[in-house]
């Protein structure tokens, strides 16, 4: 990206807002980028799903915009506890983990870094 903003200042396109980003060429590795890390987040949810409605989802930014988003989201459907309760696993919860309250206590859920691992940033200390 940066080769491509010095040439974008040597021919003074720097100062027309969207034009890099909308160029086909930026859009289709944008568009790569996005499908790769879609496709490894699938593979790592499959890895950790044994139950639910989880699924990973990809958009694009509403209005036509350039950006994609990857996504997590988590379904209602079918989910019910024992005590008949719709259940709803946060996206965040289930990227990050959350703490279960149970009969005997609390215990810590982790967290399956499934976007985080998709996409290469590293996971935080906690």
């Amino acid at each position: 990206m940066a080769e491509v903003m010095k040439k974008a200042q040597l021919i003074g396109i720097e100062k027309r807002p969207g034009v890099i980003p909308r160029n086909k060429g930026v859009q289709a590795a944008v568009q790569l980028h996005a499908e790769n890390i879609y496709g490894k987040a699938e593979i790592n949810l499959a890895k950790h799903r044994l139950t639910g409605n989880a699924r990973v989802g990809m958009n694009r930014s509403h209005g036509g915009g350039v950006d994609r988003y990857v996504y997590l989201e988590d379904a209602f459907p079918g989910n019910v506890n024992k005590q008949g309760e719709k259940v709803r696993h946060s996206p965040s919860a289930i990227e990050f983990g959350y703490t279960q309250k149970t009969r005997f206590g609390e215990r810590e859920v982790p967290g399956t870094w499934i976007l985080h691992d998709a996409s290469g940033y590293p996971r935080p200390n906690r």
